[in-house]
């Protein structure tokens, strides 16, 4: 049995002065993960907000996946267009999922 999961993708919600990065990450592995935490540019965000279908920390089963918005405005300095976020989802066992992303927010 093996614990194994992934960043599956992201996507960006700017509306207004909403900073929003959704993560969706799967469970590929044999074994449940269990999620404890996401680090933002080394920032742990020890709570997502809502918007998204789940909160750290949770337990994904088997060949599910979960959506967590991160409010990512709260970071300093405050990122903009072209910046990266570098993304960690850290499973309860130590392992983790890694991903970078390049900011979009429309308008700047």
């Amino acid at each position: 049995m093996q614990e194994r999961f992934t960043v599956e993708n992201t996507f960006f919600n700017t509306t207004g002065t909403n900073r929003r990065l959704l993560i969706f990450v799967r469970n590929d592995g044999a074994e449940e993960v269990n999620v404890v935490a996401i680090y933002v540019n080394g920032v742990n965000f020890g709570t997502t907000g809502s918007g998204g279908t789940c909160n750290v920390p949770v337990t994904i089963p088997v060949k599910n996946a979960c959506e967590f918005n991160v409010n990512f405005q709260s970071l300093s300095p405050s990122p903009k267009t072209g910046d990266t976020l570098y993304v960690i989802v850290a499973s309860a066992r130590g392992n983790r999922a890694t991903y970078t992303v390049r900011i979009y927010i429309p308008g700047t």
